[in-house]
């Protein structure tokens, strides 16, 4: 058998480390296809359960919220949803959340029936999944788009927009900390 260190047809198997030495009992797998898990490798030989993708996580929490809430959500909901979420991580010292927690901060903010959609989605509530998973981390923000312009926001200040009907038309308000430039000149 020949292995190709650069591209391994399953991954990487290594020992866990737990206080500083290696523990043979517990291992760690690595694959470089992590939106396409061998899920019959994962079960057969190492006997283990099949986690969830990072796709699968996001796709859980855009699932649950477009059962419960449909296809609009005030901005303020969503902002604040992230923010408990986010609260959650500073909490957690290894950055999950259990999907069960995950229904609770939603049904907190207005959002009904989330623990039960959930339930409709995944099969075990008590499983956790990666914060950063479900809502977007400093590198991707978010987009807030329409047909004529794209905005991109950092996910923890997405609490500093609001939407608001001025005059008949829709607007977005942005709380700004400091000026804003447009290439190398400042807007005043």
């Amino acid at each position: 058998m020949v292995i190709d260190f650069k591209n391994p047809q399953e991954g990487f198997i290594f020992p866990s480390i737990e206080n500083y030495k290696p523990n043979v009992n517990k291992i760690l797998y690595y694959t470089g296809k992590t939106n396409n898990l061998n899920e019959k490798f994962i079960k057969d030989i190492l006997n283990s359960k099949v986690p969830l993708t990072a796709a699968q996580e996001k796709n859980i929490f855009n699932t649950v919220l477009k059962e419960t809430v449909g296809e609009s959500i005030p901005l303020s909901t969503i902002s604040n949803v992230i923010n408990d979420i986010a609260n959650q991580k500073i909490s957690n010292e290894d950055g999950t959340i259990s999907l069960k927690k995950f229904g609770k901060i939603l049904e907190e903010n207005g959002i009904k029936n989330a623990e039960e959609s959930l339930k409709d989605v995944v099969s075990d509530t008590n499983s956790e999944v990666k914060i950063d998973n479900l809502i977007p981390t400093k590198k991707k923000g978010i987009k807030l788009n329409n047909s004529k312009l794209t905005i991109s926001v950092d996910g923890n200040s997405i609490k500093n927009v609001s939407k608001i009907d001025k005059g008949g038309k829709k607007c977005l308000i942005i709380e700004l900390d400091d000026d804003v430039m447009l290439d190398d000149f400042k807007i005043v």
